[in-house]
């Protein structure tokens, strides 16, 4: 099984008033190796905790033992630690928060997953153990420019073979028009490369810009689309613009979790011109 070594437990409450009674409010995933670690609480507003939190007091109680709970783990996650900060590199990391907030909050056994995208099962597991049904729509706290950025510098693409972005003129009698392009290479063409944006509001703009460059790239350009729908607020309307976009022979659409993209990074890799070999070559403006 390919990926990163994760470690997970569920957090339960369990309020001071209701003993060896409790239920699931949270979750928390472990890299040791890498020092990553994701978590979440349920919001003390959250319907699920009714069945708990039956007074005012105890929701103030919830609240302040969250927010506790989260400034602890964020301290911790700052480049200045104190020796009361957890260690991330420590595989006993739930151990230690399960003692600090004894008795009202619970972690349960700890259980490995492996998996080459920590927001993808992160937000499975919650659905799983905190139940669909109370969880807010999560989305991936980066946006697919910043994963696909990643991507490339681990494969040393960027700087390399890779521009990142680019301003060009698209209409050469306009020179006041131009647009950035986030990634942009070259083999026998150019290839512009745009992420899908995370953030619904931009979905028209960006539509906009992606019209005007298979109208006036088509012929020597090749443009390429990359999307991964856990980093987009509304995937269902950004599918549909996908969708017409993908009816243009210039443009490719690729998915961030499909082999198609794997390959196609190793292909840049492979048949990539160096950008000093094509960067005079680029309207930059």
């Amino acid at each position: 099984m390919e990926g990163t070594k994760y470690w997970y437990s569920i957090i339960s409450y369990v309020p001071k008033n209701l003993l060896n009674e409790r239920l699931n409010v949270g979750l928390i995933l472990h890299s040791p190796s890498s020092k990553a670690v994701k978590w979440f609480l349920l919001d003390e507003k959250n319907r699920k905790l009714n069945s708990i939190l039956t007074s005012s007091v105890l929701v103030e109680e919830y609240k302040i033992r969250k927010m506790l709970f989260e400034q602890k783990l964020k301290q911790s996650s700052s480049e200045e630690l104190t020796l009361t900060d957890y260690d991330f590199s420590n595989d006993k990391l739930f151990e230690e928060l399960a003692n600090d907030f004894t008795p009202y909050l619970k972690f349960s056994t700890k259980q490995l997953v492996m998996s080459e995208n920590i927001e993808l099962i992160f937000n499975k597991l919650a659905e799983i153990y905190i139940s669909k049904n109370f969880l807010e729509k999560r989305i991936g706290t980066h946006t697919v420019k910043q994963v696909v950025k990643k991507v490339f510098e681990k494969e040393n693409l960027i700087g390399t073979k890779i521009k990142t972005d680019v301003s060009i003129t698209p209409i050469k009698e306009i020179v006041s028009l131009n647009y950035k392009v986030d990634f942009i290479y070259k083999n026998s063409l150019f290839h512009l490369v745009q992420a899908v944006p995370r953030n619904h509001d931009n979905l028209n703009d960006w539509f906009s810009k992606m019209m005007l460059f298979q109208n006036e790239f088509k012929n020597n350009h090749k443009i390429e689309i990359l999307y991964d729908e856990e980093f987009i607020e509304n995937f269902k309307e950004a599918k549909e613009i996908l969708m017409y976009l993908n009816k243009d022979n210039s443009t490719n659409i690729i998915d961030l979790k499909s082999h198609q993209f794997k390959s196609y990074c190793n292909n840049i890799k492979s048949n990539g011109l160096l950008i000093n070999d094509f960067e005079k070559e680029l309207n930059i403006v």
